[in-house]
């Protein structure tokens, strides 16, 4: 048995059915959608206001209310610049311009460009290759969102994207710790259990094969020297070496003059629910 029905228009008001939600990653369709839903109802409509055509959708939305105008995001990182460090700025300053597509992305690139900036400052390095690694550093935080410096206008005309240095600012201040020309020579007077230690993590370490070690001995055996020893070793060869210290007094006699707490972002007061604040992107 058949049932035949007739389609009757709706008598409470018109409306547009069978809207889909779109990405706002896909920007153009996103403020076209904002649109439809405030009220087009034919091509026209989507970018005209008050009798007048506007040339993008992203305009017409903007003089809706329908978006946030780029006067928006320069107040954020105006705010964020005065109590966020320079690295978080980088992944807000990312997170901006893969979420909100503000228009005017290069201008807030060059007003910010110092805050962005502030950590590379004692970098000894030139103007252009400091801008490379900001711009490496945020370019990694945009990968991670699927996006690339290739998609916004931020390379300048004396920056290729070849130019852009993959490596973090962690793996930056490693590399740039100063090996002292006296480090440079101590493994010359290590005595025969300071350089049987010596060779054995040397071994491991340029083999790669994991080792675990712990020196022990009385206050004024050498182990400081030996781990320096080891760590100018290593650097030498263009490794990296995270050598660190359970204290600040401690630390104060090793190379970068780090602890385990600074390293690791290991918080001070412990307990069962805390955890190492390591960003995914470090």
């Amino acid at each position: 048995m058949f049932a035949f029905k007739t389609w009757n228009k709706r008598k409470r008001c018109d409306v547009v059915g069978r809207i889909v939600n779109v990405n706002p990653l896909d920007h153009t369709s996103f403020v076209a959608w904002s649109i439809i839903i405030w009220g087009a109802t034919c091509f026209d409509d989507l970018k005209c206001i008050n009798n007048v055509q506007y040339l993008s959708y992203r305009h017409a939305a903007l003089l809706h209310g329908l978006l946030e105008s780029d006067n928006s995001f320069e107040l954020c990182l105006e705010e964020a610049s005065l109590y966020q460090m320079p690295y978080s700025l980088r992944r807000l300053f990312a997170t901006l311009l893969v979420y909100c597509s503000p228009s005017n992305q290069r201008d807030l690139w060059i007003k910010y460009d110092k805050a962005l900036s502030d950590d590379f400052k004692d970098l000894n390095s030139s103007d252009r290759i400091k801008r490379s690694k900001v711009l490496g550093d945020i370019n990694i935080v945009l990968e991670s969102m699927g996006k690339t410096l290739a998609d916004y206008n931020l390379l300048e005309f004396d920056i290729d994207e070849n130019d852009i240095h993959k490596d973090n600012k962690e793996i930056s201040d490693e590399l740039s710790t100063v090996i002292n020309d006296d480090d440079i020579e101590c493994a010359q007077p290590l005595n025969i259990e300071q350089k049987f230690v010596f060779d054995q993590i040397l071994d491991k370490v340029f083999s790669k094969v994991p080792g675990l070690f712990f020196i022990d001995g009385p206050g004024g055996s050498g182990k400081t020297f030996l781990y320096k020893t080891n760590f100018v070793a290593i650097r030498l060869k263009g490794l990296i070496t995270l050598i660190i210290a359970s204290s600040r007094v401690a630390a104060s006699i090793l190379p970068g003059e780090r602890t385990a707490h600074s390293r690791f972002k290991i918080p001070l007061v412990m307990d069962e629910h805390n955890t190492c604040h390591i960003s995914e992107q470090s």
